[in-house]
């Protein structure tokens, strides 16, 4: 699709994607800018791991140096810092370039970007603060002609004297039609992973599944994340614009399109999936029943999306299940309810997500439900609220654990701050833990023991076999509180029988109807590699 777009521009450039070979919003910039002419090559430097985000090692960066200086060597660089646990690796490859003589503008862009372009300055040229397809363009079009870009709106940079310089909000596109598709060809694309280099699209070496973003923008304003500092630009009237903004229905069938024919792997594959990862998955039922029609004419694989209690309607997922809706990961963040409600500022309580969860099933919709673990404000009290909470939800369900991330300037990093919960070495970009625990893991060294013995007990609570009257009882054994692997044993096997009951079930209707496939049996391998999570 891209490559087709003649090159008319004489700058050449280059965008790195650190350890995300997913990362739409680099995907983004790549295609926006072959649209507009340019030379572009995109490399992507480490990978995800299974639960793991692997940094980039020295090897893997040295590696990158050498590919931009002696190869590519493109005129102007674009760094995607897209958590904020990638700054020291931006500011090495920033700092290493320049002081080997690279004197094209260095771009910063992504969540760390918008949360700290202070801190990005320092060794960027310039750091993009919010989505950035226009004001990119513009920055390309300014350095082409041999503009001055220091001034440039959605930006900060440095004056001539090294201050710093607040460019104010930038223009943040209505229209999402009018923006490229994410670039997946096979075409000036890099991977740099394990000190090997390939000339190649990441996912065409392995791909099981693919995010899509139908929308933009989340109108909540929970603690922990990013999103609300944008909203409240917006909000303020700094950001002109809708926050939230919907793609039409025929343009989000068209992606997935150009995804399955860049993609031969992963069409090949009928089990991969396609993640919607907006914040919250469609508002409007008219939207749904267009999309629904859509989707289960064009495609027969299944996909996920993200729901909020608060945006689970009757209408809405009993027609979306009638199109390959797999299932719907859904935000509940806490058990407690104080947690959620006086901590993360969610106004889901109790009552209204049991009520998103029988809906759910009624639809037969299968239910995963994100927890944030590793939250130094639980307390004894509010474990044991969420062990009856969970226990009070209709069975089955899958608790998805995330460990708390402290993001630098989110309100929840402020209040643990002002606590004495935490200090500086734990803000994400000096912590790095997503390194080490992104999705929570059983094997964490660093856990408190009794954090595992919680995580172990939840992780049972939406398993039909368990008896609710164990779950109950085992707190009250202070042995398993301090020791806990015979709880996180328990644990691992109920995943394991909830996931060999699926996979089973699956194989036994595909071999009676004669659909089976070599694929099928991979796909299933892959996915157990997982197992070392604490769910299914």
């Amino acid at each position: 699709m891209f490559e087709a777009y003649p090159i008319t521009k004489e700058k050449r450039v280059a965008i790195i994607s650190l350890s995300n070979p997913f990362n739409i919003g680099a995907r983004h910039l790549n295609s926006v800018t072959k649209v507009n002419g340019y030379d572009s090559h995109m490399i992507f430097v480490g990978d995800f791991q299974h639960n793991d985000i692997l940094p980039p090692s020295e090897e893997d960066l040295n590696m990158l140096i050498e590919l931009i200086q002696n190869e590519i060597k493109p005129d102007v660089l674009g760094i995607s810092v897209s958590c904020s646990s990638f700054y020291k690796a931006a500011s090495w490859i920033t700092t290493e370039l320049k002081n080997r003589g690279f004197n094209g503008p260095i771009a910063w862009g992504g969540i760390h970007g918008i949360l700290c372009p202070e801190e990005c300055v320092r060794f960027a040229d310039i750091a993009f603060t919010g989505e950035a397809e226009n004001d990119w363009t513009e920055f390309l079009h300014r350095v082409e002609t041999g503009q001055d870009w220091s001034d440039l709106g959605g930006t900060w940079t440095r004056d001539a004297e090294g201050n710093l310089q607040n460019n104010g909000a930038g223009d943040t596109e209505e229209d999402l039609d009018t923006v490229p598709f994410p670039d997946y060809d096979n075409d000036r694309k890099y991977l740099i992973k394990n000190g090997v280099l390939d000339k190649t699209e990441p996912f065409l070496k392995q791909c099981d599944s693919v995010f899509v973003l139908s929308s933009r923008g989340c109108p909540f304003h929970c603690t922990f994340c990013a999103s609300p500092l944008m909203l409240k630009d917006h909000l303020k009237g700094d950001r002109s614009g809708k926050f939230v903004r919907q793609r039409t229905v025929n343009n989000v069938i068209g992606e997935i399109k150009y995804i399955e024919e860049a993609i031969p792997n992963f069409a090949a594959v009928r089990d991969a999936t396609i993640n919607f990862g907006d914040d919250v998955f469609v508002l409007k039922i008219d939207w749904v029943r267009e999309f629904t029609k859509a989707y289960y004419d064009n495609f027969t694989r299944p996909y996920w999306c993200y729901f909020h209690p608060n945006t689970v309607k009757k209408d809405i997922v009993e027609t979306l299940a009638q199109s390959g809706l797999k299932y719907v990961d859904m935000g509940v963040q806490s058990g407690s309810e104080r947690i959620r409600t006086e901590l993360f500022d969610r106004t889901d309580n109790d009552k209204r997500i049991q009520k998103a969860v029988n809906i759910l099933h009624d639809a037969g919709v299968n239910i995963v439900m994100d927890v944030i673990t590793d939250n130094p404000f639980d307390t004894e009290e509010d474990k044991k609220m969420a062990l009856e909470f969970f226990l009070s939800l209709k069975r089955p369900f899958m608790l998805n654990y995330l460990s708390m991330i402290m993001f630098p300037k989110v309100r929840f990093t402020d209040r643990a701050m002002e606590a004495g919960l935490i200090n500086e070495n734990d803000i994400e970009q000096n912590r790095m833990k997503v390194f080490e625990q992104w999705e929570t893991k059983f094997d964490w060294p660093k856990r408190d023991p009794d954090e595992l013995f919680w995580i172990s007990l939840f992780t049972m609570t939406g398993k039909k076999f368990v008896p609710k009257s164990l779950l109950r009882t085992l707190p009250n054994i202070k042995f398993l509180r301090r020791n806990p692997a015979f709880v996180v044993w328990l644990a691992k096997r109920a995943s394991n029988v909830v996931w060999f009951q699926k996979r089973l079930r699956i194989f036994w209707t595909r071999l009676w109807k004669g659909e089976v496939r070599t694929s099928d049996i991979m796909y299933s391998l892959h996915k157990y590699r997982r197992m070392g999570l604490p769910q299914e």
